[in-house]
């Protein structure tokens, strides 16, 4: 036969009629299909005994493991076959042991294959992406590490020789742990085992008393061996340093080498001792590690094969191997070679196999009697062991308690969970330290963003100490008990008021707003199933029935004049608009202004049964009014009051009774930031303040401007200014306007307006011959644009953005520039330098002159720059009386159907100033209506 005839025989075959393909029916998969044990193929099987030998460890990217095994010992393709049919691309992958009875050897054949195998963990993890994103690596690692653990333990159970199989020539030091772990589970359910067995009958004492029939023999196969020992350099003779060639190979001294490690490492782990009863044993006589020196890492792969054997061939030129012909595998002639030689795992295998037979195992290790079970039996045996085992929910061990079962768990989690256990021990310190972080400092109430402010400083200190997977894990507990912290009673009510400050009481009810029925209680069984991670939701319930029902509260006071500015009061930073706007300023005329004249608003014709009404009532007792059902009128019938229709009064009118209902819940009006509510007809009246959009036809409930006349224009004096509190020095006089007549004659004039004409002609520019403003003749009208701060200052202006101050001579600034254009509703106030407190635009002041002409108002005030115009409902301008001294107060929030304008929290700058339009002063001469003396 030639060289080329010769290597033909390790070619790649495209089919596997070259093969001796195994009998199929005798593949099973553990958990025992129920129709396998009473097939005609295991009905078929002699009665004798059958040897169980089993493979674990670590197997290689190509599935090799059962493969190189097994394989290789019957010279049939009985895994590789087994692989391809059960593996399927598209299904997920999880730990399982494939098994074959072999009917010639009278031998079962178990293949553990896991996780540990590189293939088995790609195809795994490629299904298992949503668990990946959701829990993480390590979580996706300790669940399929833990079945690879059970079902290892489930193979010392069953097997009497087991094969640990790694690729490389290296001793895994993690195979310890694991052992132990495996070693102290089945010392706890050592019983449960005995238990399930004693149901099959005719069984030898030891099954019954150990719940197997005696330890397994353990054996080492490591694939690779180390580049200088691979091939014929392994084998080869080592020459003595006295000429003689050593009686072992360096392979085989690396395999003594091995052995000697592994028994100490063992020895000291209490893996090996003396007892008949280990997890497992290793011969004492015979060895039990073996070293692959030849070049199987490609195993598995056919073309890689055929040139690896061609390759050893090559080594060998003086050696041409016989070959057996075409129906012998062509990946198999390598190993047929290597039969005949003295290094051959088959051999060495097979010289195990052939002992157990014959020999068992003392409480030396060393083999005495045994008898094997037959396939039935072993099958029953198989059966019952696994009923401590529950494949539906991902083997989950069942003992005879939960106790045991509970034990048993923990014991193999301690080994495929030491990252996590780790990590739990880290992040379960780093808890508590960032926790009294943050609850260091903290006030009695505060805020969400005080209360993310805490946790990110938390979260920073709980990063700095806290490792692995469960990180995440204690990251939420840390977020989820500093929640529950300041929810439970540190809570910071959080509505704003109209000024922009934060509420500072705790998280409340307010009057009118409590909920209809209480929360239901929540019995105590309910209460204790509920876990930690949730516990602050219950918490959160339980504080709602507690929360206490009182007023808004910012902390802040600021000082304000009553509606004429005679008498300035303290006032709370306002929540509702009618408290801003009205309700204060009702309560301050009560004993300042109340009985002066007023000029009324358009509003709903209920504001004078209902809001008037409310205005002597306290706060609680009006909404404990407002939120009474049977108080509440319907909106249907009400007439809108004619905006022409302007009544003045003297006085308030006497209070009615208090079963006057009012006729909107006022409790409703703290919700001004909601705008237009949907489903409102025009006929409702509207919760904010009017603008140029509001449709005509609806009103407000209470007005949010005030005009009183303070009396006769007699009451102003020009040398000494406004005698009012508050005023800064220097900046409480008025400006004064000379207003030309245009109209009048001078006949007339003397007839009818002698004072007036006295005061004409002692002016020299006056010419009585003259008509109109040629004629020289002015009168004089006082006016004054006052703001005011939060801390109660108080001053004039003289012009856009500059606060009046009077001169040494005691000279008046003109107002000119003030009616010239618009005025700024904010100003920077000048009462206490270095500090930019905005000052806001509050009353008009008007002195009219005992003269033939009206003074009109108009107010239009614009409070930010593309904002609504705000007006205070009148079609056309209000006329002023003649010889009369008025004030016209503006609202103290402008609120909108979109909500309210805050004031400039910081620096009073053109863009946030707001303005009132100018032309809100005018003047007519239509003295018609005037008799002669007024």
């Amino acid at each position: 036969m030639t060289l080329t005839e010769n290597c033909s025989a390790f070619l790649p075959k495209k089919t596997c009629l070259g093969y001796r393909i195994s009998d199929h029916q005798g593949h099973f998969t553990l958990p025992l299909d129920r129709d396998f044990s009473r097939s005609a193929f295991i009905q078929s099987l002699a009665p004798g005994g059958f040897t169980v030998v089993g493979v674990v460890g670590k197997g290689g990217e190509r599935p090799g493991k059962g493969i190189r095994i097994f394989d290789t010992l019957t010279q049939r393709a009985i895994f590789r076959l087994s692989h391809h049919r059960h593996t399927q691309p598209d299904a997920p992958s999880s730990a399982c042991i494939r098994g074959f009875v072999d009917r010639r050897c009278q031998r079962v054949y178990l293949d553990l294959e896991g996780i540990q195998d590189m293939k088995a963990l790609v195809a795994a993890a490629q299904h298992a992406e949503d668990v990946l994103q959701t829990q993480g690596f390590h979580a996706f690692l300790s669940e399929r590490s833990l079945e690879g653990s059970k079902l290892m333990l489930l193979m010392f159970q069953i097997c009497h020789l087991i094969i640990l199989y790694h690729p490389n020539h290296t001793i895994d030091l993690s195979y310890v742990q694991l052992f132990q772990s495996i070693e102290s589970v089945r010392t706890k359910l050592q019983s449960s085992f005995s238990d399930a067995l004693k149901s099959i009958p005719n069984l030898n004492k030891n099954w019954y008393v150990y719940g197997r029939q005696s330890p397994p023999r353990i054996l080492f196969f490591f694939g690779t061996a180390p580049v200088d020992l691979r091939g014929s350099r392994g084998t080869a003779g080592i020459l003595k340093k006295d000429g003689t060639i050593s009686k072992h190979p360096p392979i085989r001294k690396l395999e003594f080498s091995l052995e000697d490690q592994i028994y100490r490492i063992f020895r000291k782990a209490r893996l090996i001792t003396n007892s008949s009863n280990n997890l497992f044993n290793v011969p004492g006589r015979d060895g039990f590690v073996y070293v692959d020196n030849g070049t199987d890492a490609s195993f598995g792969d056919e073309s890689l094969d055929s040139i690896n054997a061609l390759q050893n061939l090559l080594d060998q030129p003086l050696e041409i191997p016989e070959v057996r012909g075409p129906f012998k595998p062509y990946f198999y002639e390598e190993k047929v070679q290597e039969s005949r030689s003295s290094r051959c795992f088959s051999q060495f295998l097979d010289n195990h196999l052939q002992s157990i037979p014959t020999k068992g195992t003392d409480a030396e290790g060393n083999l005495g009697g045994l008898e094997l079970p037959s396939i039935h039996v072993w099958l029953a045996t198989v059966e019952a062991s696994l009923q401590m085992f529950q494949p539906d929910s991902g083997f989950q061990i069942r003992g005879k308690s939960s106790e045991i079962s509970e034990r048993a768990s923990l014991a193999l989690l301690s080994y495929n969970d030491r990252d996590i256990r780790f990590s739990e021990q880290r992040c379960s310190k780093a808890h508590p330290l960032a926790f009294n972080a943050y609850k260091e400092g903290l006030p009695q109430y505060f805020t969400q963003d005080f209360h993310n402010a805490k946790l990110m400083q938390a979260m920073s200190i709980f990063s700095v100490q806290a490792r692995g997977p469960s990180t995440s894990k204690y990251a939420e507990k840390l977020a989820e008990d500093c929640r529950a912290f300041w929810e439970n009673g540190r809570q910071m009510c959080e509505e704003y008021s109209l000024t922009g400050n934060p509420c500072k009481q705790r998280l409340h009810y307010i009057h009118g707003q409590e909920p209809s029925e209480p929360p239901m209680e929540t019995s105590d069984e309910q209460k204790a199933k509920v876990d930690d991670d949730s516990g602050w939701k219950r918490r959160r319930s339980t504080n709602k029935k507690t929360l206490p029902t009182i007023h808004h509260e910012s902390g802040l006071t600021f000082v304000s004049a009553c509606n004429c500015g005679k008498r300035q009061s303290n006032r709370s930073d306002p929540f509702e608009l009618i408290e801003a706007n009205w309700r204060f300023f009702s309560e301050c005329e009560i004993e300042c202004c109340q009985a002066l004249v007023h000029l009324d608003f358009p509003v709903c014709e209920a504001k004078a049964n209902a809001i008037r009404t409310s205005a002597a009532l306290s706060s609680s007792a009006l909404l404990d009014l407002a939120s009474d059902p049977n108080a509440v009128k319907t909106l249907e019938n009400l007439e809108i009051k004619d905006s022409d229709e302007t009544s003045t009064t003297k006085g308030k009118p006497d209070l009615p009774s208090t079963s006057v209902p009012p006729f909107q819940s006022l409790a409703d009006l703290a919700q001004t930031n909601q705008g237009n509510r949907p489903g409102v007809n025009f006929a409702d009246p509207i919760s904010f303040m009017l603008t140029k959009t509001t449709p005509t036809d609806r009103l407000p409930l209470f007005p949010s401007w005030s005009l009183i006349q303070l009396g006769s224009s007699h009451l102003y004096s020009h040398s000494s200014g406004m005698n009012q509190p508050g005023f800064l020095q220097g900046s409480k006089s008025l400006l004064p306007w000379d207003v030309p007549l245009k109209k009048l004659e001078w006949k007339t004039v003397k007839e009818q307006w002698p004072n007036l004409a006295e005061n004409a002609m002692k002016k020299l520019n006056f010419n009585p011959n003259a008509i109109g403003t040629a004629m020289g003749m002015t009168v004089k009208v006082f006016l004054g644009f006052e703001y005011e701060c939060p801390r109660g200052h108080r001053f004039m202006a003289s012009a856009p953005g500059q606060a009046l101050k009077s001169n040494p001579s005691g000279l008046r600034e003109a107002a000119g520039k003030v009616l010239a254009s618009d005025m700024p509703l904010f100003m920077t106030c000048p009462g206490r330098i270095g500090v930019c407190l905005p000052a806001q635009l509050m009353r008009i002041h008007v002195v009219t002159p005992k003269a033939p002409i009206h003074v009109t108002l108009m107010p239009e005030v614009q409070p930010a720059e593309d904002g609504p115009v705000f007006h205070c409902g009148w079609k056309e301008p209000k006329k002023l009386p003649h010889n009369s001294c008025w004030v016209l107060r503006l609202p103290f929030i402008y609120c909108g159907e979109n909500g309210a304008h805050l004031p400039p929290q910081k620096e009073v700058t053109p863009q946030n100033a707001g303005r009132i339009l100018k032309g809100v002063i005018n003047v007519s001469e239509d003295f018609e209506d005037f008799n002669r003396g007024k």
